[in-house]
């Protein structure tokens, strides 16, 4: 299945359409191709430094509430630290205990991360920002793919 960028539409934000996915969807490859072509600087937590370039860029907590979504499992939250700074960073632990971030390759190779903490997802949604921006994620993987 091929995905191209496209000007992203509304879909219907129904839970039922996530919960009742195709199997495909919910295979790891498939979904991360998905929600990489959903990303754009509106999702992102910092959008006047999100770039084509590092489409991941901001995408961290977003992405991980979509995974959630998707495959089950637990929200986990360290802290990316690199000379000259450091953020958040949220990832996700899978029901089967693998851990998967799809938005790693956002920081440089030298970056080091803090001990991982599970975040409950209310946690996670009580920033409106990031809420707004997860709707947003949301409504346009659902249309991108075909999920309506």
């Amino acid at each position: 299945m091929g995905i191209t960028r496209k000007p992203h539409g509304t879909g219907n934000l129904k839970a039922e359409a996530i919960h009742s996915a195709q199997p495909e969807l919910k295979e790891i490859g498939t979904l991360k191709r998905i929600v990489e072509v959903c990303w754009d600087k509106s999702t992102s937590a910092d959008p006047d430094a999100w770039t084509v370039e590092n489409s991941a860029y901001g995408q961290c907590a977003v992405t991980a509430l979509l995974v959630q979504d998707m495959l089950g499992g637990k929200l986990l939250r360290s802290v990316a630290s690199w000379k000259g700074g450091s953020v958040s960073h949220y990832f996700n632990e899978l029901p089967d205990g693998r851990v998967l971030d799809l938005t790693r390759k956002q920081f440089r190779e030298d970056c080091r991360f803090s001990e991982p903490e599970y975040r409950d997802r209310s946690y996670v949604l009580s920033y409106p920002d990031t809420a707004s921006r997860y709707e947003i994620l949301k409504r346009r993987f659902i249309f991108a793919s075909g999920l309506r």
